[in-house]
């Protein structure tokens, strides 16, 4: 600072009166502060929109769509508890189908989890109010047949509209899944169970409390609490008993995937591929 001319500090209170008034422009400046503005890219052209993170609209038409949101996803959890208690869950074994070809069998896969993974994260968007890439647009991976979506933004939001932004896609997977299993009472096809194991997939997924998931931030809204999976020492002792609880929960659920679905799916894979290509 001692280096600093007068008429550098000059320029500086005139910089410091202009922001604290709202008053200013570059031409009131010195040159030289100008363009130490300019080349630090404190300045922007008119062309340049400043935009705002999406706030959680507290309005009468957000509030019904939340409303309804919640409602269909409870009718929907029922509906497939109930019919689930008749039909069972399908294992990944139902994946395979040894009628038709393996790649078009995979095809059909990965079209369905890839279109209604899509779906999912849409429904994130839509009650995150994420419409434009800026403010946490969709990211795709079509390999690993996924999307994912950034909500950093609705932790400032207060709690039923953020627990919508949240649940959003969980709720669409039950509503989708009691929509299938209700079909399923009427209809027997390979491609209807496929679709319907696929969906429990992607629901016990998101139990996986350990892991970022929905379930994960589901329940650290519901503890209003979104540090807590990292900063367990400065947190409530009874959050972090039931945090802790949750995490085991989700070990056991990665084990249900492995030995319900994943080994079931892997041995259906390499009989048929087995019994088409050495047999």
């Amino acid at each position: 600072m001692d280096s600093c001319s007068e008429g550098c500090r000059s320029s500086c209170g005139k910089l410091a009166k202009s922001l604290i008034y709202n008053n200013s422009s570059l031409k009131d400046y010195d040159e030289e502060i100008a363009n130490i503005l300019k080349d630090n890219d404190f300045c922007n052209s008119s062309s340049d929109k400043i935009k705002s993170l999406p706030d959680e609209e507290n309005n009468l038409k957000w509030n019904i769509k939340r409303m309804f949101l919640f409602i269909m996803g409870g009718l929907s959890i029922l509906s497939v508890v109930i019919l689930t208690l008749f039909n069972g869950v399908p294992n990944g074994s139902i994946l395979i189908n040894n009628s038709i070809s393996l790649p078009l069998n995979i095809s059909l896969l990965i079209g369905f989890a890839l279109i209604t993974t899509l779906i999912h994260e849409l429904m994130h968007i839509i009650f995150a109010r994420s419409y434009k890439l800026r403010t946490g647009g969709l990211r795709l991976n079509i390999l690993q047949a996924n999307a994912t979506v950034s909500m950093t933004h609705i932790w400032v939001w207060s709690f039923f509209p953020r627990l919508a932004a949240l649940s959003a896609g969980l709720i669409f997977d039950f509503f989708l899944l009691s929509c299938l299993l209700i079909f399923n009472i009427f209809i027997t096809d390979w491609m209807l169970a496929a679709a319907i194991s696929i969906l429990w997939l992607r629901i016990a997924w998101q139990f996986r409390f350990h892991k970022n998931c929905d379930g994960h931030f589901i329940v650290l809204s519901l503890l209003d609490n979104p540090m807590l999976a990292v900063d367990e020492g400065n947190s409530n002792v009874a959050n972090v008993r039931t945090w802790s609880i949750l995490k085991k929960v989700g070990y056991v659920v990665n084990l249900i995937l492995i030995a319900y679905w994943f080994l079931p799916f892997l041995w259906m894979l390499f009989s048929n591929v087995y019994f088409n290509f050495f047999e």
